[in-house]
């Protein structure tokens, strides 16, 4: 009983101190920063391929602001969840 007490209240301040809001900062900022430059890559690729003025460049960041977004919400409602918010 104790030890899930202890548990629980640990996992409750997983995102208070100043050091581990950083480390979601920077986490939020990979998730966003990543999936844009894989899209804009594939998307320049395929417009290359298929010989189009940055048709699959736009789907591509599109896509991917859409995966992010999606990715970083869920993210945030977790910590803040956790964080008893």
């Amino acid at each position: 009983m104790e030890q899930q007490q202890s548990q629980k209240k640990s996992t409750n301040t997983q995102y208070t101190t100043p050091l581990s809001l950083l480390s979601l900062v920077g986490e939020l900022g990979f998730i966003i920063a990543l999936p844009l430059l894989i899209m804009v890559f594939v998307g320049i690729q395929l417009d290359r391929w298929f010989n189009v003025p940055h048709v699959f460049l736009i789907i591509g960041m599109l896509f991917a602001a859409l995966c992010s977004s999606i990715i970083v919400l869920r993210k945030v409602m977790k910590a803040s969840k956790d964080a008893g918010l």
